[in-house]
């Protein structure tokens, strides 16, 4: 029971606040016992009256929603709509009965992204915060601020949360160079560098991971590339060597890996193509036979990688070598990926 001396009379509000917090002070002014009225068991009614003058400072305010359990729980993406919207929701308590309609909320801005609350102002026990139009830039994603306050409970008495935000993976809604066309991972990854390769690659919208065109040396990756990667174990068709070729990236790591893949392509070509080449394969002459992977110089596909794909029986151990390549991938910054799928971030 929580009682507070008011002059000449001790009364008590347990019934007027049956669960609150620690602290609360109760004052009443100008006013006596006889103004109040009870109940029929004995207990104070909430005092609205006459002359009466009612404070109360709760110890402390609380976010309930989000509570980072599960740990996804503060984690909230922009959908696929054409500008990009992104609901944040919330709910909170006073910690008093019937002081929850006064809450105020605030909720981090996002360069380049409008801001609305329902409701408007954001103010009650609950409240949805939207924002609209995805940034332009990946370090706009990641972490922000959700406060909670009461305007009669001191400037001090305040609770936070961190939410995170994130753009979906595989939609074209941002709004910078290619919006529309190429999708979000490779405008976010590549302008934010969490890829450090890609600044060298062009989007394609096709299947695959990414390819290699001798005839204008540009590279390029395909809508695969942020998903999953896979290993192979392969086998000389004439020494019987096994290797393992491929990795097991996926997201930014697959990125990468596809990244290098098309990158070694490119090498063999700018550095083996005007070499003596008996069997076609990219290969040349001078560096087959030899370890570590004793090339077969009179056929093009040595570990039959067209078992993985058909079409590599034309060149397929210049493909070994790309695989091998993916086990060595450059540089990703796994604290800057704010993708919603596969995300370093999503629930970190």
């Amino acid at each position: 029971m929580n009682t507070q001396d008011c002059g000449e009379n001790e009364i008590s509000f347990a019934y007027l606040v049956p669960k609150v917090n620690e602290g609360v002070k109760i004052t009443v002014t100008d006013a006596g016992e006889d103004h109040l009225k009870k109940d029929k068991y004995g207990n104070y009614e909430n005092p609205k009256y006459l002359g009466a003058d009612i404070s109360f400072r709760a110890s402390k305010v609380g976010i309930i929603e989000p509570n980072e359990d599960p740990v996804t729980d503060n984690n909230f993406a922009f959908n696929y709509a054409s500008r990009g919207v992104c609901e944040v929701k919330a709910t909170g308590t006073s910690g008093l009965l019937g002081a929850n309609s006064d809450l105020e909320w605030t909720l981090s801005t996002i360069t380049s992204s409008t801001q609305t609350s329902n409701p408007d102002p954001p103010k009650g026990a609950k409240i949805t915060f939207t924002y609209t139009t995805l940034p332009g830039s990946n370090n706009q994603f990641g972490e922000q601020t959700l406060t909670l306050k009461h305007p009669k409970f001191g400037e001090g008495n305040i609770d936070t949360q961190t939410v995170e935000i994130f753009f979906s993976r595989d939609a074209t809604n941002h709004t910078g160079a290619g919006a529309g066309t190429t999708r979000n991972w490779y405008y976010y990854w590549k302008e934010g560098g969490v890829v450090s390769h890609l600044s060298h690659f062009e989007y394609k919208d096709k299947d695959g991971w990414g390819g290699y065109d001798p005839a204008t040396n540009r590279l390029y990756v395909y809508n695969n590339a942020p998903k999953q990667n896979r290993e192979y174990t392969v086998t000389n068709k004439y020494t019987g060597a096994t290797h393992v070729i491929g990795a097991t990236g996926e997201g930014i790591d697959c990125c990468a890996e596809t990244c290098i893949h098309e990158m070694k392509h490119r090498w063999i070509h700018d550095n083996w193509s005007s070499l003596p080449d008996g069997d076609g394969d990219g290969i040349p002459d001078c560096q087959e036979g030899i370890p570590p992977y004793y090339f077969n110089p009179i056929d093009r596909d040595t570990y039959n990688l067209a078992d993985i794909y058909p079409n590599y029986w034309r060149y397929g151990d210049a493909e070994f070598l790309a695989r091998i390549a993916e086990q060595s991938p450059g540089s990703v910054d796994p604290d800057y990926d704010w993708s919603d799928t596969n995300g370093k971030q999503w629930g970190n």
